[in-house]
């Protein structure tokens, strides 16, 4: 309340307490923290940047406990109401969960879903601060420690070209792939994704290597880039499929082999035994099956 406010006794109200209780609270929470938590300025009382990093981490807490207080042993989807927060790329979201969006519009109308882009380096911390319920992706290296894990789906690879294009015909063959310049998911702002290190990876154990035309920060831009342009692109099977009904592109095998993409949905163990997020991770499973 005190840096939402930046006022001690507008503070004082939101929570019942007299002015001078809630300055003695604050009192006790610089010495607590060792930071001043409001600080004068010429605009008024500002907040510290370690208050409002405290703020942020505290309310996730506080959500977690009203969490735990208000779940139930059981759930209804029918008439229960519901929220999960999830981490999911760009494919995941568009591959599965849309269709389980599309699930939940005729079984669970009062549950609502949230999606952020992954940061592969932050996920866990994510989960254990409480700031996201799941994390689906596919992250061959990732530590999953005390987590809990499940695989939802798995996935090849395959290459997408626009239908026209001059030089490709009915198959893609390994000179073809090597000749064509490529459209990948990857920025300065987004590192390079798994699925690409791992066809790279594979390349190099044959001493080849691809070249590089363009790089996107957005997944579901490279059918768009293909469609228009004579450069090729090398995407989960699932998502290449639903490229080719929605754009001028065609779906072709690898000219090379690459082993399967697992991809595996991961959570706390604070939400673990909850009947409703128990019922969401179960549907998610069962879409996930029907891929």
């Amino acid at each position: 309340m005190l840096v939402e406010e930046r006022h001690v006794t507008r503070a004082a109200e939101r929570m019942n307490m007299t002015q001078s209780g809630m300055s003695n609270a604050l009192a006790r929470l610089r010495i607590l923290f060792g930071d001043p938590i409001l600080v004068r300025t010429s605009h008024g009382m500002e907040p510290t940047a370690r208050a409002i990093t405290l703020a942020r981490r505290i309310g996730h807490v506080l959500t977690s406990l009203d969490s735990i207080i208000a779940s139930k042993s059981s759930f209804n989807p029918a008439t229960d109401h519901a929220s999960f927060e999830l981490v999911a790329s760009d494919y995941i979201a568009s591959t599965l969960v849309t269709k389980v969006v599309s699930r939940l519009r005729g079984t669970a109308p009062h549950v609502a879903i949230s999606i952020d882009q992954p940061n592969p380096g932050s996920v866990r911390r994510w989960l254990d601060e409480g700031i996201f319920d799941i994390a689906i992706g596919y992250w061959p290296t990732f530590d999953y420690g005390d987590l809990y894990g499940s695989t939802v789906f798995s996935d090849h690879l395959s290459c997408i070209v626009r239908t026209d294009h001059p030089t490709v015909g009915d198959e893609l063959t390994m000179e073809d792939y090597l000749a064509s310049r490529h459209a990948m998911f990857g920025s300065i702002n987004s590192t390079i994704s798994s699925i690409d290190m791992k066809v790279d990876e594979a390349l190099r154990g044959r001493g080849e290597k691809r070249s590089i035309g363009l790089n996107v920060p957005n997944f579901l831009v490279l059918p768009y880039i293909v469609a228009n342009s004579d450069m090729i692109a090398t995407i989960p099977t699932n998502f290449a499929k639903m490229s080719a009904e929605q754009h001028a592109v065609r779906v072709l095998p690898l000219p090379f082999p690459v082993a399967e993409i697992n991809v595996t949905m991961v959570w706390h163990g604070r939400t673990n035994a909850d009947a409703a997020h128990m019922w969401f991770r179960d549907l998610v499973r069962e879409v996930g099956r029907l891929l």
